[in-house]
């Protein structure tokens, strides 16, 4: 880990602009001068076969389209699935997305999501998180998880591959867009879950018509849990208020507002052997062998607003607000390494604390011109951050602590200091402007083409430190200031060719980047002559639906490359540098099929998704940051990204009486070192429920759930540039009973 460091001169990046592919677009002579036709009507978002092609999707293109006409690979999870999938925390739900592996840490209130086997740096730093449109931000360029309660959402739109011609920074490797209930259309529900560990978790959401024009949504749940494994207790409440309006046949306005708390205990690790084996620990896998009083505890409070007015006929704004703050505490410790011979654990203890405040401006024009929908609009979004380190353990051994796995207690704490590392404040910003044409060229052709322009900038005044560590009572770390900015323009353009009513092609490229800020411990360290790290996504698909209706699909072939990744170089003198060398290629295929079998049994359906990835390094020839050790992994597997994955389920509901659901979830074994010295062991899972809704009481219904049917024992497995590390324990079968009643 490197703290801070002068920064170096800096320097603009110079803007890039597509005027080839907009000539191409505006020059065709087949543009028809016809108005584009209207989006059907939102069929049901669960639906299967060829009704999940007719669902109206907004992510991939910012206007309403029907998901067969979007040049690119999107998967829809819809409001039945969510209840199906019973999500603990957010991101649980996307398991079955194929591209996308779920990594769990801290008992799963840590979800890392790799999409197409793009790594994260730091912890989800590679895709875009969306909250009904507005850009979910943080002040470390990276995506938490555990804001939003799962209960109030009724879809996730998951666009893979990069966005930031669209949505700007952090549009890497995909877009999760997640929507809420409609206030008009939520309902009343009230409902009890209780479950294995000691979970009791009531909720309940509440709608009211004020008018034929307004209607509010009031939702709030309270959950406690003792936790599969010691010490890793649970404790969260929700409070989600949404108001809509309609102002008149031509304006609406949503206003919501958003609170969320958690508090997570925090079990431990196992360490693994060289060859990636679990190393059996004495007390077993649920022992708690962390330091003491792991815990996270994070707060989310967050306002937002949407305004639609129709301007002209053809002419349409959408005006969106948010400002939030998210505070939190993480008390844990880094993982050091195991001793067999000593029997202890070391780990580096730490506890980080966020107070960080947020705002986001976007003015979005919609409308038509002859063949031509346009998009355009402006946004500017503000993060402002004042965090704090504080790191606790032995001197002389960067705060170490060492832990008897045969008995959990920390050994002698009594030697410990505690010294305050970091106390800063920062002010992020990134102003924008995007537009984006779709052309209808012809009956069946639409060209889509799109372009934004971000400038970002960071300043981040560090105070004075302490370091004590190494037996100065006195020892600081200076206070310095750091800055930096940059710009880039992104580009996308895409091509879908309606082949047949229920078969469309496309083909599409897309740019994305991340401007490499990082996390604000480490800004200091950047050079101002730091560039974005870009990717370029380039895709072929078909998407349609066969059998009558009955099986509805998705194929996407694709290939990323990403170029001018941040790593840190020799100079050759004993000092490094952070500079743009690294690059990173993933390719794969993507099956998605759905199917609609209510010709063999009413209410009867089913998916099978599958994914292939070959995620490598192309150059990662670097030194580690603390060490100085020099490492060459260039041509080696990316780690943590499973080459194959494969989802299959089926479901029966038919309206009343009993019904089922089941889902298998097959994960193949992936490299977990840089090196590719060893290998995880890959995993099947299987979850099932039971449901039952009585004819005479057609509001209640009565659901048996188990996650982990089979009480498979599995890991998630990490490691480092030196070999495998640890593995993070898989929760063992979860059953759970859930009352509720809609009235």
């Amino acid at each position: 880990m490197t703290y801070h460091h002068n920064s170096g001169a800096s320097s603009n990046l110079k803007l890039r602009v597509l005027s080839a592919a907009i000539a191409m677009a505006y020059l065709s002579p087949a543009l028809a001068q016809t108005a584009a036709p209207q989006a059907p009507a939102e069929t049901d978002e669960s639906g299967a076969g060829a009704q999940q092609l007719e669902t109206v999707v907004v992510t991939g293109t910012r206007t309403e389209r029907r998901l067969q006409e979007v040049p690119g690979s999107i998967s829809v999870v819809g409001e039945k699935q969510l209840e199906r999938s019973q999500p603990q925390y957010l991101g649980d739900e996307l398991a079955t997305v194929p591209g996308l592996f779920l990594n769990r840490e801290e008992q799963g209130s840590y979800n890392t999501i790799i999409i197409r086997g793009v790594p994260t740096r730091h912890h989800n730093d590679t895709f875009l998180l969306l909250l009904d449109g507005i850009p979910r931000m943080s002040a470390n360029e990276e995506v938490d998880t555990d804001f939003l309660p799962v209960e109030v959402v009724r879809r996730v739109e998951v666009v893979k591959g990069p966005m930031s011609a669209l949505y700007g920074r952090g549009g890497v490797a995909g877009t999760l867009s997640y929507f809420t209930l409609d206030p008009f259309a939520a309902g009343n529900s009230v409902g009890l879950k209780v479950g294995s560990f000691g979970t009791v978790k009531p909720f309940a959401r509440f709608s009211h018509r004020l008018s034929d024009n307004a209607a509010v949504l009031v939702a709030a749940s309270h959950e406690k849990s003792d936790g599969w494994a010691d010490d890793a207790a649970r404790k969260s409440s929700s409070l989600f208020v949404k108001g809509s309006w309609l102002m008149g046949p031509e304006s609406s306005l949503d206003v919501a507002l958003l609170h969320h708390r958690n508090r997570q205990g925090l079990s431990s690790y196992v360490p693994l052997a060289a060859d990636g084996s679990v190393i059996e620990l004495p007390r077993g896998r649920r022992a708690n062998n962390n330091i003491d009083d792991a815990h996270a505890d994070r707060q989310t409070d967050t306002v937002y607003a949407i305004w639609n007015q129709r301007l002209t006929a053809d002419w349409k704004l959408k005006l969106s607000a948010s400002i939030g703050n998210r505070d939190g505490t993480y008390k844990g410790g880094f993982w050091g390494s195991y001793d067999a011979t000593a029997q202890t654990i070391s780990w580096l203890g730490y506890e980080g604390i966020t107070d960080a405040r947020t705002g986001y401006l976007d003015a979005q024009f919609t409308g038509q011109i002859g063949a031509h929908r346009i998009v355009a609009g402006v946004s500017h979004e503000q993060t402002r951050a004042k965090p704090i380190e504080n790191w606790t353990g032995a001197p002389f051994t960067f705060y170490e602590q060492l832990v008897d796995v045969t008995t959990g207690n920390v050994i002698d704490p009594a030697s410990f200091v505690t010294d305050q590392r970091l106390r800063a404040s920062s002010r992020a910003r990134v102003s924008s402007l995007y537009l984006q044409d779709e052309i209808d060229l012809a009956a069946q052709w639409r060209l889509t083409v799109g372009l934004r322009h971000d400038r970002f900038s960071r300043e981040v005044n560090y105070a004075q430190g302490q370091e004590t560590i190494f037996g100065d009572p006195a020892g600081t770390i200076p206070a310095e200031q750091a800055d930096g900015d940059g710009s880039r323009t992104s580009p996308k353009l895409g091509l879908t060719w309606n082949l047949a009513p229920t078969t469309s092609l496309y083909a599409s490229y897309g740019e994305g980047y991340s401007p490499a800020l990082g996390p604000i411990w480490a800004f200091a360290g950047r050079p101002r002559t730091l560039r974005p790290e870009i990717a370029r996504g380039y895709e072929v698909g078909v998407k349609g639906s066969a059998l009558d209706g009955m099986l509805g699909y998705a194929v996407a072939l694709y290939r990323l490359d990403r170029k001018d990744l941040a790593e840190w170089v020799s100079n050759g003198n004993g000092t490094f540098s952070y500079i743009n060398i690294g690059k990173q290629r993933s390719q794969g295929l993507e099956v998605e099929t759905s199917w609609k079998l209510d010709a063999l049994l009413r209410g009867m359906s089913a998916y099978a998704n599958y994914a292939y990835v070959d995620a490598k390094w192309i150059d990662k020839n670097i030194v580690d940051s603390f060490s100085g050790t020099p490492y060459n992994f260039s041509g080696n597997k990316v780690p943590g990204a499973p080459p194959h994955q494969l989802a299959l389920g089926a479901a029966y509901e038919p309206g009343t009486g009993l019904g089922f659901y089941g889902g298998l979830q097959i994960v193949g074994s992936y490299f977990i070192d840089q090196p590719n010295t060893a290998k995880g062991k890959g995993y099947t899972t299987l979850d099932a429920g039971i449901t039952y809704r009585p004819e005479a009481l057609p509001g209640l219904l009565v659901r048996l759930h188990v996650k982990n049917l089979t009480d498979k024992t599995y890991y998630n497995y990490f490691g480092g540039n030196d070999g495998p590390l640890y593995a993070a324990p898989a929760a063992p079968r979860d059953v759970s009973l859930t009352l509720s009643y809609r009235f």
